[in-house]
């Protein structure tokens, strides 16, 4: 498995969570978290006791002073009087999703950099990078150039890889209703199509004064019903 795209357990060799909600702290200066603490629980009730105890033991840690801020550059901050980052995030690995997250967060060694996990909302990356299981892709598998995307749209999107998907058919004609027809003892026996413009177009002429010849109107009707058929005279009589 190429580095870049090995998951959050597999860079350090840490196992692969057994517990449904996972509780990862850490603290850390500029880029460094690299020694975080993970801790899994059963219930989110255990949990929530270990989050009590780190916001008290924490909350009076000195923040680190912004020292350089530049447009389209990296934030520098200054760390003195022993200030530095701290923070945490729940993993829920039932529903997949980070469902809860305190003060600044997490910071990970993500592919060939950092990146920051603060808040609850995350990218299909991420997601692979937290919960894909360690048998999902074989040991030391080399991707082909796109091919991890594909996978993640595949494991983490809708389901279907992108690649050709052409969607779901579309109705092409809005205006065709279906009309159902029934045999003498109310079964169904199939459908007969007809389109609204003809149903207007046949009131407009009478509503004009003209009158229609019921065989002609009937005629095709006829042919497939026969002349004798209640629905033409419920229709026309």
């Amino acid at each position: 498995m190429i580095s870049g795209h090995s998951t959050y357990w597999q860079i350090k060799e840490r196992p692969y969570p057994s517990k449904r909600y996972v509780l990862i702290f850490d603290k850390y200066r500029n880029y460094d978290g690299k020694n975080p603490s993970i801790t899994e629980y059963d219930s989110l009730d255990e949990l929530h006791e270990e989050i009590k105890l780190l916001n008290e033991y924490y909350k009076d840690t000195p923040r680190p002073v912004v020292e350089k801020k530049r447009y389209r550059t990296e934030t520098t901050y200054s760390f003195s009087g022993d200030a530095y980052f701290w923070g945490y995030i729940v993993l829920d690995f039932e529903t997949q999703k980070v469902i809860e997250s305190g003060n600044d967060g997490i910071n990970i060694h993500y592919q060939y950099g950092y990146k920051k996990i603060k808040g609850k909302t995350i990218s299909n990356n991420i997601k692979d990078f937290f919960f894909r299981k360690d048998d999902e892709i074989p040991k030391n598998y080399h991707w082909d150039i796109g091919e991890y995307e594909g996978w993640l749209q595949y494991r983490w999107g809708d389901g279907k890889n992108a690649i050709g998907y052409a969607g779901e058919p579309k109705i092409k004609n809005k205006n065709k209703y279906i009309e159902e027809e029934y045999d003498y003892e109310g079964n169904f026996e199939g459908y007969l199509p007809c389109t609204l413009e003809e149903e207007l177009s046949e009131s407009e002429y009478i509503d004009a004064g003209n009158t229609l010849d019921k065989k002609e109107t009937t005629s095709s009707i006829a042919d497939m019903l026969g002349e004798d058929n209640p629905l033409l005279k419920l229709k026309f009589d």
